[in-house]
């Protein structure tokens, strides 16, 4: 399988301007005045930031890349997009049963968050396990 992903600089890069990005939507009511901005607009701002940060992270080559870590990484993926369906079956039949006469579905954001967050999360895990295993 031929994958095009970012080069592995990317994720030092992406790790960084998360993690700034982060700290900036935690103490954000502390600048918001010397930004000169809506902090609603600010909030969107930074949420984004924080997404291309997450993705960038997901889709970069890993250092030292074996068949074992390729394939654990395409397994994450499509572990990641399950979830990610689970999450949105869960969602709309919560809002069905639960129904108070307005619909509060999880938006494209949320969604890919946390889709990106389990990927990073388990693909990891099981790498670290991976590794573990391969020592013995």
């Amino acid at each position: 399988m031929n994958e095009n992903l970012l080069p592995h600089y990317s994720k030092k890069f992406a790790l960084g301007i998360g993690i700034i990005t982060l700290i900036a939507l935690i103490f954000k009511n502390s600048y918001v005045d010397l930004l000169l901005i809506d902090q609603t607009r600010l909030v969107w701002i930074l949420k984004n930031i924080i997404l291309i940060a997450l993705i960038v992270l997901v889709f970069s080559k890993e250092k030292n890349v074996t068949k074992n870590i390729e394939k654990l990484k395409l397994q994450e993926l499509k572990g990641a997009l399950g979830f990610g369906i689970i999450i949105l079956f869960f969602d709309s039949f919560q809002e069905l049963v639960f129904w108070d006469g307005d619909y509060e579905m999880k938006s494209g954001y949320e969604l890919m968050v946390a889709m990106l967050i389990f990927h990073l999360v388990f693909f990891y895990y099981r790498k670290s396990k991976l590794k573990n295993t391969s020592k013995r």
